[in-house]
């Protein structure tokens, strides 16, 4: 009986043992969560505390800005309105017809014209009641992108490369610009933009000689500086949302019983919205390895107006990736031309070709990965799963569009490589 015993109670330990590990590795695992969620009965706390003492949330101060003068948002306005036959732009650019984009160049000239104007200008969207302007532009998503990528792929078919890498250049310069809005739409729709002026230098970038890829290098660089932080996005997705309670929802001027109902109603809304978007501020300062998923205000209206940060922080991450590999392929094309040969080292590009080698936006604060090849070099960033797949490019092979194919979100598996992801 004693073996019996002994073996029953050995059983009943590794079970009870097995029971806390697995206990343990659960709450490890949702450590996050579990802190967001105290964050936010916190929250909720203080909201009503607010709201029983009477304090006005709705009547926070939104920061004022001057706005630049002349300011390239009055420019960039009047070129969108300017273009001509713009629904024709995607089908020419995507199929390749030069004769077609040669056509719809010539007749939009004008719009040209005031896009370079802007591109000399600082870029901010006015706030306020001159708020809803700003997106006037997204019934023509990036159509003033499409007409500068038309023009480098011109360019470049009459031999222009000099005259393409501006063109190109000039497309990512407006995609950077049009980030400096005031929501997360503007923001994701200027990194739209940019990626159709890289596409654009990735096709023309080993014909480039060295003194051209080393201009459009520096260029490019200064472009990167310029970008708007992804705490700065947040922060004006905030502003915007309440300036629209502010104008939109809540007319200060009426006194009316109904009035002071919905303003009641909203006060404890808008504080549980300011508190959770505050966090979403404070988590885009971390490097992209180090920022936590927050849980939204549930039960609360809040919770619909706030984006999704997985994925609108990968998409800010992936963006700044792929323009450091673009920055760093110039880079290593103008080097290739004047020495003959691919450095052995990224370093060996600074100062001449580049002020300072990017950094991985992936890995905390690490290098991209570059090593020689026998036909040339692999250039990779490490992507959103924050491992080393050895340059093995996040993939989906079952798809037959190759830009499906290649697209990046939160989830991917792989590395973002030069060349294959641009």
């Amino acid at each position: 009986m004693k073996p019996l015993f002994r073996s029953f109670a050995f059983w009943i330990v590794s079970a009870l043992v097995l029971i806390v590990v697995v206990t343990l590795g659960i709450l490890f695992s949702l450590r996050d969560e579990i802190a967001g969620a105290v964050s936010l009965a916190q929250c909720i706390k203080t909201a009503r505390r607010t709201v029983a003492a009477g304090k006005e949330v709705l009547a926070v101060e939104v920061p004022h800005e001057e706005l630049p003068v002349p300011n390239a948002y009055d420019d960039f306005e009047r070129a969108r309105q300017a273009l001509v036959r713009w629904q024709l732009f995607e089908g020419a650019y995507e199929d390749d017809d030069l004769p077609a984009q040669r056509a719809l160049l010539k007749e939009n000239a004008k719009a040209l014209a005031l896009l370079r104007a802007g591109l000399a200008h600082v870029h901010r969207t006015p706030r306020a009641k001159e708020l809803a302007k700003g997106y006037d532009f997204i019934s023509r998503p990036g159509a003033p992108a499409r007409l500068l990528a038309m023009q480098a792929r011109v360019r470049a078919a009459d031999g222009d490369l000099p005259g393409a890498a501006d063109a190109a250049l000039d497309a990512v310069r407006y995609g950077t610009q049009i980030s400096y809005g005031r929501s997360m739409v503007e923001g994701l729709l200027g990194f739209s933009s940019q990626s159709r002026g890289r596409e654009e230098l990735w096709r023309i970038l080993d014909h480039l000689d060295a003194e051209t890829a080393q201009a459009a290098a520096k260029r490019m660089e200064t472009l990167i500086t310029a970008q708007i932080p992804l705490a700065d996005l947040w922060q004006e997705e905030m502003w915007g949302c309440i300036l629209f309670f502010q104008e939109q929802i809540i007319n200060p001027s009426d006194k009316s019983q109904e009035n002071r109902g919905a303003r009641n109603l909203l006060q404890q809304e808008v504080h549980l919205y300011m508190q959770a978007m505050q966090a979403r501020i404070d988590n885009a300062r971390l490097p992209y390895a180090r920022q936590r998923r927050l849980p939204k205000p549930k039960f609360s209206a809040a919770q619909w107006l706030i984006p999704d940060e997985r994925f609108t922080n990968a998409a800010y991450a992936e963006h700044e990736a792929k323009a450091a590999l673009l920055l760093v392929a110039l880079a290593l094309q103008a080097y290739q031309r004047e020495h003959g040969h691919y450095p052995d080292k990224l370093e060996a590009l600074t100062p001449t070709c580049l002020a300072r080698v990017p950094d991985d936006p992936f890995a905390d604060g690490g290098a991209l990965r570059y090593r020689l090849q026998e036909n040339g070099y692999l250039l990779y960033s490490i992507g959103p799963d924050g491992k080393d797949n050895g340059g093995k490019p996040v993939e989906k092979k079952r798809s037959k569009d190759a830009q499906e194919r290649f697209a990046i979100d939160e989830n991917s598996k792989g590395d973002i490589v030069a060349g294959v992801h641009r």
